[in-house]
């Protein structure tokens, strides 16, 4: 990449995504979807450009019209921040931003929920709910899957898990596999600071399929979708949430439809504008 000594017509989002998933959904999902560019060539001085969980040269810094840090959960990107107040951040929930703005009060923090992954809009069928699902990677559930797995066959219903999807369609995929989803990260086992960057996404992207969470009430959660899955504090009471669906239908489906209703608010649709008012900030 160089730097243009010449200028673009129009000011360009341009996105700078790391190595991981949230590279694809933070900078290649959206760049599509705004008419964005991916690791141009070039940069130009009109150009705002974002760089999601990583950060850029100095150089660049000083060079293009305005750069954004997309912090996600990156604690690491914190020292440069502290370094560069120049930069913008973007926080991708109310929590987020809420924890940011007091760390870094003399930045311009904006905030951008992360979109859910269900672009088409599908719902899984009115079926009676068996299959009980949870996606993420094992250190993010902080209780045995295989233990996870024996308590629901006792009850009769299948668990299924997967992790590390590399294109959006195989996450739908899997969520239409299942009638319920689980989350259990307990805010105390990690550092509470990662913890106050994440965001409820896992509890929208199920709703977006119509698909009801029971869920630790994570401090993001409790924030941004309470009301949108049922808590469980431990370990019994997760169980307890996912029985308590399966035998109340009238509860499952109020809770199904309530959140697939509010999931919109994160559809990509919605999301989208929110970047391209970065051009005029």
């Amino acid at each position: 990449m160089f730097l243009a000594t010449g200028a673009e017509l129009m000011s360009r989002l341009v996105f700078f995504p790391n190595k991981w998933e949230s590279g694809n959904i933070r900078g290649r999902q959206v760049a599509d979807a705004v008419g964005g560019v991916v690791n141009p060539c070039a940069v130009y001085k009109d150009d705002v450009c974002i760089f999601v969980k990583t950060v850029p040269s100095d150089r660049l810094l000083k060079h293009v019209r305005r750069v954004y840090i997309d912090v996600v959960d990156n604690i690491g990107v914190f020292d440069w921040l502290d370094k560069h107040p120049t930069a913008g951040i973007i926080a991708m929930g109310i929590t987020a931003a809420k924890m940011l703005s007091e760390r870094f009060p003399n930045h311009d923090v904006v905030t951008i929920p992360e979109h859910h992954c269900n672009f088409e809009r599908e719902t899984i069928p009115d079926v009676p709910p068996r299959t009980v699902g949870y996606i993420g990677a094992s250190e993010c559930i902080h209780l045995s899957l295989e233990s996870l797995r024996n308590a629901f066959r006792k009850a009769g219903l299948d668990f299924i898990w997967s992790h590390m999807f590399v294109k959006r369609r195989q996450a739908c995929d899997f969520y239409k596999q299942t009638q319920i989803q689980i989350s259990y990260r307990v805010d105390g086992l990690a550092h509470r600071d990662y913890m106050r960057l994440k965001c409820p996404l896992k509890v929208f992207n199920a709703a977006s399929f119509g698909i009801p969470m029971v869920a630790y009430p994570e401090v993001s959660f409790v924030d941004e979708a309470d009301g949108y899955f049922l808590p469980a504090y431990h370990p019994e009471q997760l169980i307890e949430g996912v029985l308590e669906l399966v035998n109340n239908p009238d509860k499952y489906r109020a809770l199904a439809e309530k959140g697939r209703l509010a999931a919109e608010n994160y559809h990509i649709d919605k999301i989208a504008p929110l970047y391209k008012q970065l051009l005029d900030r």
